[in-house]
């Protein structure tokens, strides 16, 4: 992943941290 992705879909990195948080909280 580029810093040029993440400003074409800010979501992205959103989704991505949500994803992180949901496996670690398992």
């Amino acid at each position: 992943m580029n810093a040029d992705d993440w400003k074409r879909s800010p979501l992205n990195l959103c989704n991505t941290a949500l994803l992180f948080l949901a496996f670690i909280s398992v």
